[in-house]
């Protein structure tokens, strides 16, 4: 389910808090399109964002919750976030992540730019379509 702006927010700052500890809105969601990934019993489960800072576009936010994960909820996500992203005409997406989680993002076609202490920012150019179950 996509959340355009901060409309209607609760349930993905609940899980942003429930994830990562800390949360809240802030305000690149008035500018974001926010994802939730729902199970089958409607329960939210995977949340991720994607926004404009600085003239670049970032995808954060990204996570999903603990009992859901290595199900391929992330990969779906990541990979919804990227098409989004080129369909509205981004040709680049940023993604800053701790050193120890870069894999994840590598494994999807993300390239590191720079490294600052454990956080790396990576980058990833054009569609991730045609690239549809391969990994």
């Amino acid at each position: 389910k996509w959340f355009k702006g901060n409309k209607d927010l609760g349930e993905v700052v609940g899980l942003r808090k429930e994830i990562f500890g800390v949360g809240g809105e802030d305000f690149y969601d008035e500018f974001s399109f926010n994802i939730g990934i729902y199970e089958e019993d409607e329960e939210l489960v995977g949340i991720g964002r994607l926004f404009t800072k600085d003239g670049k576009f970032y995808i954060d936010n990204f996570g999903v919750k603990e009992g859901y994960r290595n199900k391929y909820y992330g990969d779906f996500m990541l990979r919804i976030l990227i098409r989004k992203a080129y369909d509205l005409g981004i040709e680049r997406v940023y993604v800053e992540c701790r050193d120890d989680t870069s894999g994840f993002f590598e494994k999807l076609g993300f390239v590191e730019e720079k490294k600052q202490g454990d956080i790396l920012t990576l980058y990833r150019e054009g569609d991730i379509t045609s690239e549809c179950c391969k990994g």
